[in-house]
């Protein structure tokens, strides 16, 4: 069959199959972007808490699942940027030990109602009242009210996975309107970067948008998509700069293309799992292999990735090595994750399965309720 037979046969049915509309909202991406600038722009705090603030360096998000994407994006992004203070992302019921007052507590929960998140934040209360909490509503709105904690509120309607446009720049407008993005580590003007990759990665996104959705074999989310039909999937990168991206990509196979990808973190893979491409055959013989590649990589990363890449094309892999070649980190970061939703959103056409359910996550929410 040809191509183009194919994608004219994933078109029609995605108007059957995909019942969240999971296609409007990433063509309508750089739009939820943009309204999420709208509100963080009219976040504000009172001078209690921007003097409490103030006297905090170090930052705890906590979060799990699509919630979490953002914080962790907030990490990689800032770390990248010599932020001077420790970023922790808490996936988990308990804080870490060294957790203290000295922490700015972000709890974000798209839904409000994450089990993990509600059971730390309550867990952070016994130490700090320095908590913003972020949600669309929720117990986690009940708990900052009866606590009276800042909240800020996301629009709702969402799968959590589909709202990092609000879930990140809310959460990086946050942290600016408490005035701890005024500078970071040999960068005074670091603040006002931020704007000017905000705008070129609106612009970047709003150009792929039409180019991704298009109804055309030269659409590059659909060709990688078919490159990774019916394969075993495994995604590299750096283990900081795109760390995250890397585990977005891995989430959005896992959830909207129901389809197995498992990952892992040059350099530290080239000491140990770099040796199992093996055993058993009936999985070797099927791997796939993306490298998610930047240009701030270390260059001995960059060699490494190289030599990795010969030695598996002498084994007949699969490998596709994809690059942003956008100005500024934010908006390389960001143009990797819209390229990395609409191919999980084309897997799951092939796939012949509909993006938005994710049946097994409910049944297990389902089971723990009880």
């Amino acid at each position: 069959m040809e191509n183009k037979t194919i994608l004219q046969e994933l078109f029609n049915r995605k108007n059957k199959i995909d019942s969240g509309n999971v296609f409007d909202i990433l063509v309508n991406f750089h739009k939820q972007i943009k309204e999420a600038i709208e509100i963080g722009e009219q976040i504000s705090f009172d001078d209690l808490t921007l003097e409490n603030v103030s006297k905090t360096k170090n930052i705890a998000i906590l979060g799990m699942g699509g919630s979490a994407i953002g914080g962790d994006l907030i990490k990689s992004y800032l770390e990248a940027r010599k932020f001077a203070g420790q970023i922790t992302i808490v996936r988990n019921y308990e804080l870490p030990s060294y957790i203290d007052d000295s922490y700015l507590i972000l709890a974000v929960s798209y839904s409000g109602n994450t089990e993990e998140t509600l059971c730390s934040v309550k867990l952070a209360l016994e130490i700090t009242k320095n908590i913003i909490c972020i949600s669309t509503g929720g117990e986690l709105l009940d708990i900052a009210r009866s606590n009276n904690l800042n909240h800020i509120l996301m629009p709702g309607g969402y799968q959590p996975r589909l709202a990092l446009g609000y879930s990140f720049f809310v959460q990086l407008y946050t942290l600016i309107k408490l005035n701890l993005l005024t500078s970071v580590k040999d960068d005074k003007n670091f603040e006002q970067s931020i704007f000017t990759e905000i705008k070129e990665l609106i612009q970047l996104i709003e150009a792929n948008a039409e180019y991704y959705s298009m109804e055309n074999e030269a659409n590059a989310p659909y060709q990688i998509a078919m490159s990774l039909y019916k394969k075993q999937i495994m995604i590299y990168s750096s283990d900081n700069l795109l760390n995250t991206i890397n585990y977005r990509w891995r989430g959005q196979f896992q959830e909207n293309s129901k389809n197995l990808a498992y990952g892992g973190f040059l350099p530290e893979m080239n000491h140990n799992e770099i040796n199992s491409f093996k055993f058993p055959e009936v999985v070797v013989e099927n791997l796939s292999f993306l490298f998610l590649v930047d240009k701030e990589y270390h260059q001995r990363v960059l060699k490494r990735f190289e030599v990795f890449e010969d030695i598996l094309k002498e084994a007949n892999y699969n490998i596709l090595v994809i690059q942003s070649h956008a100005d500024g980190l934010l908006a390389r970061m960001f143009d990797l994750i819209y390229l990395g939703d609409w191919i999980s959103f084309y897997l799951a056409m092939l796939n012949n399965i509909d993006p938005t359910p994710i049946p097994l996550i409910n049944k297990l929410k389902s089971e723990l309720s009880k």
